[in-house]
């Protein structure tokens, strides 16, 4: 949840800070939420106390710059036309989500301006050339110090000898980034290939409604899908009266005394979940794998219009639009860690 992940985000960050507590003559501790004990022979009180409202704030207090691959890279990709203002680092709030597309007009893909599709590749040296490529910023929910990561997060590897890749590590930690700069029909894109090789699951994740409620996986991919248009525009998203509804593709692991195979779809977890501020949206997902892909680098190959009418038959695939896309993996409620490599994500006419 927030407050676990805040806490431990922060944990980390004091601990990067009390690399050499002779040295600075400093010692940092978590004092409570949003709050850190100073001790330090250098100032005016032996015991001091730093506030921060989040963990961006903690890091950019206690540890030493370092130089920004953001800074010299330009963008290669071509996106269609938006008002959004991407900022690398900053970090969407999911409860906020709503007012943040209200009103900031995102012009769709189509067949005329992207007509050779959506390609979501990695072929990048940085992690954050990637998400400057496609306008990802990660989650408020997820860590932070996520880019260029080898031991959670993304980092460029090899795979089988194939350069380029995004290893993407969880440890005991959820990691979501979704860009809101692909806003597309799945009939006008329904060809969608995923290019992914899981080379260790979270050992008792089920992400099925019903089942253990550990909702990880080493690798998820969520659309956010507006059904029906409101204001009969679709550059713009009308959070009060737009219906929203999640579908996704997960890598699952085994699920003992079930034989579970690729192309199943099950509702998630969260489905219409009650929560203390509000109800979560109907979600379903489709395994992506059998048991024996494991290790082993695959081309998914999918019908994402033809996926959203099998899970949704109650609802019209003309009315589906793409408005959000979210890359997961996580192993937090399971308390394991995940890997996996991800290559390429194409939605094509």
């Amino acid at each position: 949840d927030d407050k676990a992940n805040l806490a431990w985000n922060s944990r980390v960050i004091l601990s990067a800070a009390n690399a050499s507590p002779i040295k600075t003559q400093t010692y940092y501790r978590l004092s409570q939420e949003h709050m850190a004990k100073v001790y330090s022979l250098k100032g005016e009180h032996l015991v001091d106390f730093l506030p921060f409202s989040n963990t961006w704030e903690l890091n950019h207090q206690l540890l030493p710059k370092v130089d920004d691959p953001a800074d010299s890279y330009e963008v290669q990709t071509k996106l269609p036309q938006s008002q959004l203002r991407f900022e690398p680092y900053s970090v969407l709030d999911v409860q906020k989500l709503p007012d943040i597309m209200a009103g900031i007009r995102v012009n769709p893909a189509t067949t005329g301006n992207m007509p050779q599709g959506i390609h979501i590749n990695y072929n990048h040296k940085n992690m954050v050339h990637f998400r400057m490529d496609h306008q990802f910023n990660y989650e408020s929910r997820s860590p932070g110090g996520l880019d260029d990561n080898k031991d959670f997060g993304y980092v460029t590897a090899k795979f089988e000898g194939e350069d380029n890749w995004a290893l993407m590590k969880s440890k005991n930690n959820s990691i979501r980034m979704t860009t809101l700069a692909y806003r597309f029909s799945p009939i006008d894109f329904a060809k969608m290939k995923l290019k992914l090789a899981v080379t260790k699951g979270v050992q008792g994740a089920d992400p099925v409604k019903g089942k253990t409620g550990k909702d990880d996986s080493a690798f998820q991919v969520w659309f956010t899908v507006r059904h029906g248009k409101a204001n009969n525009d679709r550059s713009l998203v009308d959070p009060k009266n737009d219906k929203v509804f999640l579908f996704g593709y997960y890598w699952g692991d085994a699920a003992p005394g079930e034989n579970r195979k690729a192309g199943d779809i099950f509702e998630n977890w969260y489905s219409n979940k009650n929560v203390v501020v509000a109800t979560l949206p109907e979600a379903k997902q489709l395994l992506l794998n059998n048991q024996d892909m494991l290790g082993k680098a695959q081309l998914y190959e999918r019908n994402l219009a033809e996926d959203l009418k099998r899970a949704f038959p109650d609802k019209n695939i003309n009315d589906m639009e793409i408005v959000a896309i979210t890359i997961q993996h996580d192993s937090n409620d399971a308390g394991d860690s995940s890997e996996a490599y991800f290559k390429a994500l194409e939605f094509l006419p």
